[in-house]
């Protein structure tokens, strides 16, 4: 099933736009976002979807976002990898 990344990215930049408001009231959860607006708050990422797809909307439709100051998110969300290795390939 393809994803219709419209909504997606509408409610992503929703939620951006209205940061500084948001991290107030939710900081720390995972909010449900839904025809940007926040129609839930959870604990975890994964309760957050499951009560989204247990109420019957289809992904792709919503977006389950932890709701962080900018600074948080970079801290919480940046990985770095230095090198790759590849072990057991034979040229």
């Amino acid at each position: 099933m393809a994803v219709d990344m419209t909504e997606i990215k509408r409610n992503s930049d929703w939620y951006y736009a209205n940061q500084d408001s948001l991290v107030p009231k939710y900081d720390g959860k995972f909010i449900a976002i839904i025809d940007c607006a926040v129609v839930g708050e959870y604990d975890t990422f994964a309760n957050g979807v499951h009560a989204m797809l247990n109420a019957g909307h289809r992904p792709g439709t919503f977006i389950v976002h932890h709701c962080l100051t900018p600074e948080e998110e970079k801290r919480m969300y940046f990985f770095y990898t230095p090198r790759m290795n590849f072990v057991g390939a034979k040229t």
